[in-house]
C-alpha cells in the first residue's frame, strides 16, 4: 500500500492524487482514506472531498479520477 495525503482544514479536504484507475490502486486508496478515518477520527471518504490537487502528470497520480470504461 502507498501513501494518502488529505489536507484538511476548517474550508475544506484536498485529497493529493488520486492513484491509478486500476483496481488495486482504487482499492488501496479506499483503505488507506479508512486508516485516516480510523487512525485519525477525520470523516474523509472520497464523496465529500471539496477538491483534488494532482501533484504531476503522471498516470499513477491521476487516471483514478475517471474510472475505466
Amino acid at each position: 500500500m502507498g501513501y494518502c495525503y488529505v489536507v484538511i482544514n476548517a474550508q475544506c479536504r484536498v485529497l493529493v492524487d488520486v492513484g491509478s484507475a486500476f483496481p488495486h490502486s482504487v482499492e488501496d486508496l479506499l483503505r488507506a482514506l479508512r486508516a485516516v478515518r480510523e487512525e485519525f477520527g477525520e470523516p474523509v471518504r472520497l464523496e465529500n472531498m471539496d477538491a483534488v490537487l494532482i501533484s504531476h502528470g503522471h498516470v499513477d497520480h491521476f487516471s483514478g479520477l475517471t474510472p475505466p470504461g
